[in-house]
């Protein structure tokens, strides 16, 4: 009996001694291995990164880059049902990794679901998602993306793998059987947008357009660890959430489009909100599923209510305001229009029938106005809403001149009466000569304004323009009231010559001009005041009615030559002075100490070609150079004695 149990307990301590002595290279499945106890604690490896961005190009092409951030990182292993999860959180010692290799993670050998999930705070916020399903239908409330968003990853044996299993939502077993590698991608729940305008408008027509607003509407305040079909108005989608990309700080309506001539980028959270192919590839005619557009009895879009459904639609869209001015003719049309216009706009994959924003994109969206701006879609589209009614002047709020002797024009549009009253505030008289033409005298000016100038008014605009009565340098004339240049701040008058020099600094900051506002009859709310800014004193000579003056003035503003060669060009100097002054071509050294001193709001913008006596030049940022192959190029003329024109030296 005795002898029979100590071969029992000699055959149990073999059995004791042979697991003990297992390592786990003997846990590995083989042909020739022993299967593997579940449940035996081992520590395992992984990689993570995140994706690169794919570029979608709807209008204009852009490169992408990666985005996304791995601050802290946790790895969640369940088991083959999803449940008991066992948390491993690891810190990221540098700040916004997009890559981390290398870590470490616990689990047991046996089948498991594994994720990872970074930028999720602690250890206990993942200890939060105790089953798969928790994981995977999880929703974050927040407002915009800041680039530390939670981002999930499923760990499979590849990336290539990872990210498969991530765009289908479905992941896979993994049978655990020892020391291993893993790989995993996570993914950022937000897309990056680049929204540009550009403007190609053409120079031989009077169309305008000013942009003075753009935002981007109709946000989603939600993110899913997965892609999410659909965010709906009431769960997901904010008609109160807006990205601001713009706003309009410049006096002259005829600008450029500023920072978004070269884009805007914003981020936004995914939204997908399906396809609608209806449009039969007409991006005026790009439509969310079910929306239509309503029309009244006489078959035209009803804006009212057409624009109060966009409300209620979860599609992202951009909105762009601005102002818009049209006065030009093509053969029996005439084509005239003032106003605000409200441009909106869905986006999606593409600008005819996708509404899906996807997460971790990079969508490139232009919105280019050519020809007459869109002048057809102002009028018949059901993106756009437009008031082009109104009569106004142009350009709008405000026309900056200088000093020099020659017509700076503006418009009226949109006036059909017989006869137009102008008035003017402060004083009757003034040195800014109003200019206007009647088919009787042809141009004709007045400085005097008893009460108002009542001016022709025919056909639907009509051309103005205001020119200085006198050569517009400080201390020229004893100027007072209207007559006199002031300073913006301190509101001193001055009258002296030798300020020229002392304000310098002062004159090409803007801080220092006279204004003149005028009011039309017809519309008490439209005014146009006019700025008139002195010329620019070169050198330190300030005389301009001694003949032996050597000093030299420049004009503030660039007037638009055309395409003129330079012989043309040399002919621009009419004989417009005052004293002993008149007007020149620049010659190179001119215009060299000109943008070296203008540094102001009307500096000449590098690169950019003016003519001078030798042809035109062109500032590099440090002194001027030869433009070659140049047909259009900028007239700023000096004005000096004419008995040292051409010999004065700097």
């Amino acid at each position: 009996m005795l002898h029979k149990n100590i071969i029992k307990l000699a055959a149990l301590l073999w059995c004791v001694l042979t697991v003990a002595s297992c390592t786990n290279e003997d846990f590995d499945k083989g042909n020739n291995g022993p299967d593997v106890p579940e449940g035996l604690p081992v520590t395992l490896k992984l990689n993570i990164g995140t994706p690169e961005v794919p570029v979608v190009e709807t209008k204009s092409l852009d490169n992408g880059t990666t985005f996304g951030a791995i601050n802290d990182l946790a790895v969640l292993v369940y088991d083959e049902k999803g449940g008991n999860p066992i948390v491993t959180f690891h810190d990221v010692q540098e700040e916004n990794q997009t890559s981390v290799n290398g870590v470490t993670f616990d689990a047991k050998t046996g089948k498991h679901k594994i994720y990872v999930l970074a930028n999720v705070g602690s250890e206990d916020a993942a200890k939060v998602y105790t089953t798969e399903q928790a994981l995977l239908s999880s929703q974050i409330e927040s407002q915009n993306p800041n680039g530390t968003e939670m981002m999930l990853g499923f760990v499979a044996k590849d990336m290539e793998t990872s990210i498969n299993l991530y765009n289908s939502g479905d992941n896979e077993v993994i049978d655990i059987t020892g020391d291993a590698s893993f790989e995993a991608k996570v993914v950022p729940p937000y897309s990056k947008i680049t929204f540009k305008i550009t403007k190609n408008l053409p120079s031989d027509q009077h169309v305008y357009l000013a942009i003075t607003e753009v935002n981007v509407r109709h946000l989603p305040v939600k993110y899913s660890l997965l892609p999410y079909e659909k965010w709906t108005m009431e769960n997901g989608v904010s008609g109160e959430s807006i990205i601001s990309l713009y706003e309009n700080k410049s006096a002259k309506p005829e600008d450029e489009v500023g920072e978004l001539a070269t884009g805007k980028d914003f981020y936004m959270y995914e939204n997908l909100q399906g396809e609608n192919n209806t449009s039969n590839g007409d991006p005026s005619l790009k439509t969310p599923v079910g929306l239509e557009v309503p029309t009244k009895g006489d078959g035209k879009i009803d804006y009212t209510e057409w624009f109060e459904k966009w409300s209620s639609v979860p599609c992202t869209y951009i909105e762009v305001k601005g102002n818009y001015t049209i006065f030009t003719s093509e053969p029996g049309v005439n084509h005239v229009g003032d106003g605000e216009i409200n441009y909106r706009f869905f986006l999606g994959e593409n600008s005819t029938s996708d509404f899906n924003i996807k997460r971790n994109t990079h969508y490139n969206v232009t919105l280019a106005f050519t020809g007459l701006a869109g002048k057809n879609e102002l009028q018949y589209e059901w993106r756009v809403q437009a008031d082009l009614e109104n009569s106004t002047f142009y350009p709008k709020g405000e026309l900056m001149i200088d000093g020099s002797k020659e017509d700076f024009p503006f418009w009226i549009v949109n006036t059909n009466i017989d006869k137009l009253s102008i008035t003017t505030s402060g004083d009757k008289t003034s040195d800014m000569k109003l200019v206007y033409w009647d088919s009787y005298g042809g141009r004709q000016s007045t400085t005097s304004f008893n009460e108002y100038v009542s001016l022709p008014a025919k056909g639907d605009y009509q051309k103005y323009a205001v020119v200085s009565n006198n050569l517009g340098v400080i201390g020229a004339t004893d100027g007072v009231g209207q007559n006199a240049y002031i300073h913006e701040d301190t509101k001193k008058v001055y009258n002296s010559e030798e300020d020229n020099v002392n304000l310098r600094n002062d004159i090409v900051a803007g801080k220092i001009y006279k204004s003149r506002t005028f009011q039309m009859n017809s519309a008490d709310v439209d005014q146009l005041v006019v700025k008139e800014y002195p010329l620019l004193c070169l050198n330190n000579e300030t005389d301009i009615i001694n003949i032996n003056s050597k000093a030299v003035y420049a004009q503030r503003i660039d007037r638009p030559a055309g395409m003129i060669d330079g012989n043309a060009a040399r002919k621009y100097n009419g004989e417009q002075g005052q004293g002993a002054f008149y007007s020149y071509l620049p010659t190179p050294e001119d215009l060299a100490l000109l943008v070296r001193i203008e540094t102001g709001i009307f500096q000449p913008e590098d690169g950019t070609s003016y003519w001078t006596t030798e042809g035109p030049y062109y500032w590099n940022g440090t002194s001027v150079e030869k433009a070659t192959g140049i047909s259009h190029a900028y007239v700023r003329c000096v004005y000096k004695s004419y008995k040292y024109a051409n010999t004065i030296k700097y």
